[in-house]
């Protein structure tokens, strides 16, 4: 049997782990409270961590299935990725550090998103129309 310490150290290279990780990580407690929230996830749900840790899940992920009307289904996963971000008001700039991509690519993604949208050539602000989509 392993020692306390053991354990620590183990629970410490998995958490290290699972934080670097490409994929999403949400663990939640027997109350749906999230107790952890990694990098990925950041990235997938466009919520920070510090917004999120103790809050109940199905707070977090009913906005954004409420918000996946039959628009979305046009969009690639990056511009749902994108989209979702612009609804929780992250500017270009701090898109792109999010996601690792340039703001050009970011910028290109946003027109594609107005695009499909029926919107590109509107007056129309994006992040407010994505909201009305709720």
């Amino acid at each position: 049997m392993k020692s306390r310490k053991g354990n620590e150290e183990d629970l410490r290279i998995l958490t290290r782990a699972v934080e670097s990780a490409g994929e999403g990580f949400v663990t939640i407690d027997e109350d749906h409270r999230v107790v952890f929230f990694n990098r990925a996830a950041e990235k997938l749900f466009g919520y920070r961590r510090e917004e999120v840790l103790g809050r109940d899940l199905n707070d977090i992920l009913s906005p954004l299935v409420r918000g996946m009307s039959m628009g979305y289904l046009k969009f690639t996963p990056t511009e749902i990725q994108v989209a979702n971000l612009v609804k929780h008001g992250r500017p270009t700039k701090e898109i792109s550090d999010l996601m690792s991509l340039s703001s050009k690519t970011i910028e290109f993604h946003r027109d594609n998103i107005r695009k499909k949208l029926g919107i590109k050539n509107r007056k129309v602000n994006l992040r407010t129309y994505l909201l009305s989509l709720q």
